[in-house]
């Protein structure tokens, strides 16, 4: 009974292709960030829902990023996401070229 349950957990943690207006919360991200491929399905996306209640603009950025697998990255463009639902809520993503993870949310240090 123990593998079964640890199986579920395991299967828990992995993303397969999540629809486009996915988010992740990662706590341990220090700052919001999201890759260009999922910014571009979430462009895409938007279109097709265009009073879903989210605008967004891209604004230039100059964010560097260091991962723990040592890797790093530079980021210079975000994406700032504005929510209709609650009153001037916006949030801003630094936009990675590399990779093709989700939006991932951070908690504010």
């Amino acid at each position: 009974m123990a593998e079964n349950v640890n199986a579920r957990m395991d299967d828990a943690f992995v993303l397969k292709e999540l629809s486009p207006n996915f988010a992740v919360l990662d706590l341990g991200c220090t700052r919001a960030m999201v890759s260009r491929v999922a910014v571009t399905h979430f462009i895409q996306y938007l279109r097709y829902v265009p009073n879903g209640g989210i605008t967004f603009e891209l604004l230039p950025t100059d964010a560097h990023f260091n991962f723990a697998n040592s890797e790093t990255a530079r980021c210079h463009e975000k994406i700032r996401l504005h929510f209709a639902c609650w009153k001037s809520l916006s949030t801003d993503f630094e936009i990675v070229e590399q990779g093709d993870v989700p939006f991932l949310f951070s908690l504010g240090l």
